[in-house]
């Protein structure tokens, strides 16, 4: 899983890291964004923390994105160290976040989507946060200010999602909202690339840092600009034909229970805990093959769920239900 050769732009020499204000890596992450990438990179130039580090890195898009990326960094003249760099393949969400993790010079690693906008003050809010908690505290999160792709607010998402949330947080100390996480990079190199094309980089972690004794921190101010549109990977599309919504959830399951095993795989020393998720991804796997499922089978998936203390949501909607009523969510949160 090899990468182009680094480029490297705007400030080269960054001061010297000092207790106070350590060095932090800033990492803007995209895969075939070039309609947005541009906000996400001016997001990033506008970090108002020093020093920083600002890694653009592109997960082999078939568009213009890594083209933008090296235009944009190779015009910037801020404060900044920029490193541009693009995946030889296309490594999914997790193997990409961690293989930029192992390159990163920060203390701290602030993750960006490349569909995303994040606040001038993100940086500095965040490393606050976690300058002041202890080391088991590995992450931090928070909330967002949801948008659409004509800038406008779609506001009956934004307090339904914070109360999901903080509820999560609440029912799960090691809990966290990927889109908006900055990481100590030194627990996130030590894990192991996957082997395999994997998303949902936050759910393996997530399973990851609980099952290690690591907990995470949650802040309700936002501190990004989420951008909601149609090639969004986790968002529900109920304008879409229910038929093709319903293939794409089914994927969403499979590929949920591949970082599931994969979770399982890192903690396989952690007592029960990897087989208690081995248990979960066998269980999200027979939910993937729902609509070929009969009564009886859909049943017994229900009840072998409750028995697993999986699926807290389960409802008499799974039992009876045509069609896949499962958000992903409640299958792990």
């Amino acid at each position: 899983m090899g990468e182009h050769e680094l480029m490297i732009f705007g400030n080269k020499d960054l001061p010297q890291r000092t207790p106070e204000r350590p060095l932090v890596t800033f990492a803007v992450f995209a895969y075939n964004q070039e309609s947005f990438i541009r906000d996400a990179i001016e997001g990033a130039f506008a970090q108002t923390y020093e020093p920083l580090e600002i890694i653009l890195s592109d997960d082999c898009s078939d568009d213009e994105t890594f083209l933008i990326m090296q235009q944009m960094a190779a015009a910037y003249r801020g404060p900044h160290k920029v490193v541009v760099r693009k995946n030889h393949e296309n490594l999914g969400v997790l193997g990409h976040v961690l293989t930029v993790a192992k390159m990163a010079a920060g203390k701290y690693m602030v993750v960006a989507a490349g569909d995303d906008i994040s606040f001038p003050d993100r940086t500095e809010r965040q490393v606050s946060f976690l300058e002041r908690e202890s080391d088991r505290v590995v992450v931090v999160s928070s909330h967002d200010v949801i948008f659409d792709e004509n800038c406008d607010l779609p506001n009956q998402k934004q307090d339904s999602n914070l109360r999901l949330r903080k509820q999560w947080y609440k029912n799960n100390n090691s809990w966290f909202h990927g889109g908006t996480a900055c990481y100590r990079l030194g627990v996130l190199r030590e894990l192991p690339l996957p082997t395999s094309r994997l998303l949902y980089e936050d759910m393996a972690l997530i399973n990851i840092f609980k099952a290690m004794g690591y907990s995470s921190g949650f802040m309700e101010i936002p501190t990004i600009r989420r951008r909601f549109h149609q090639l969004n990977l986790g968002m529900q599309r109920p304008e879409r034909n229910p038929w093709d919504e319903e293939r794409r959830i089914l994927r969403r399951i499979e590929h949920a229970a591949d970082v599931m095993d994969y979770a399982a795989d890192v903690i396989e020393g952690e007592g029960g805990k990897a087989a208690k998720l081995r248990v979960q991804a066998a269980i999200m796997r027979k939910y993937a093959k729902w609509p070929d499922l009969n009564f009886v089978d859909r049943f017994l998936l229900f009840f072998e769920s409750l028995k697993a203390g999986y699926m807290r949501k389960a409802s008499a909607k799974v039992l009876l239900g045509k069609d896949v009523v499962l958000d992903i969510r409640s299958l792990w949160c």
